[in-house]
């Protein structure tokens, strides 16, 4: 039901449903990574940090929600933090792409500029058009002095 709201557009209802079943169920990993994309979708990134750390608690298996906590770390700049989780969701499933788009970010905005093309260049090799990181890569090499920071990429290309 929380996720027929969220598709509705219904954030509100969703987030309410979704916290009335962690009341009724607190072991419920969906119901707190569900909490977590709700909130880090209206931008209460540390709230959502919380929900997606305690979905980990009840399933450390899960690349989705490592992905996720990575990129409300990317977000709010804690790009080494970011690249912990997003390696741990790598480590899980090595083909995430999303997961490695963000490593990609995370990494640039370390200074990392190397290693952030690496991962690019193998996101581009797991999926050839796929025009977020065509355009990230391409801004990275070709306009090297450029300072748009990843983080304010990274909320404009979702």
């Amino acid at each position: 039901m929380g996720k027929l709201w969220v598709m509705l557009g219904q954030k509100t209802q969703a987030r309410e449903f979704f916290e009335k079943t962690i009341d009724l169920d607190p072991k419920s990993e969906l119901a707190y990574f569900q909490s977590g994309l709700i909130l880090r979708s209206e931008g209460k990134l540390r709230h959502a940090e919380q929900m997606f750390l305690k979905a980990l608690d009840l399933d450390p298996n899960n690349p989705k929600v490592y992905n996720n906590l990575g990129v409300c770390l990317l977000e709010q700049e804690r790009f080494q933090q970011a690249v912990v989780y997003l390696n741990k969701a790598l480590q899980i499933d090595p083909e995430h792409i999303e997961a490695r788009y963000n490593l990609a970010m995370s990494l640039w905005g370390l200074g990392k500029t190397e290693e952030a093309i690496g991962q690019y260049y193998h996101v581009l090799q797991l999926k050839p058009k796929w025009a977020k990181a065509v355009k990230t890569m391409s801004i990275l090499i070709f306009w090297p002095p450029l300072t748009l920071k990843p983080a304010v990429l990274q909320r404009h290309w979702k």
